[in-house]
């Protein structure tokens, strides 16, 4: 795991995935929310999406992705 601005760090030009992550959480523990106000959530996933991420987890492009990474991310 990496990361990267936008998890808790972002910069007054970040984008955060804060409101997202607000939504899973209310989804997945309805019982302990009251109520959630989210700006700009990500509320669908394209396949594209999902078929590049799956790639990214092949260990031969994973290790030398997060190598690169680790350059700008710690």
């Amino acid at each position: 795991m990496y990361s990267r601005p936008g998890y808790g760090q972002s910069t007054p030009l970040g984008r955060s995935d804060g409101a997202s992550i607000a939504l899973l959480f209310a989804s997945a523990q309805s019982a302990q929310v009251a109520g959630v106000v989210a700006l700009s959530p990500h509320w669908f996933v394209e396949e594209q999406t999902v078929a590049s991420i799956s790639a990214l987890q092949a260990p031969e492009v994973k290790l030398p992705l997060l190598a690169r990474l680790a350059r700008y991310h710690r």
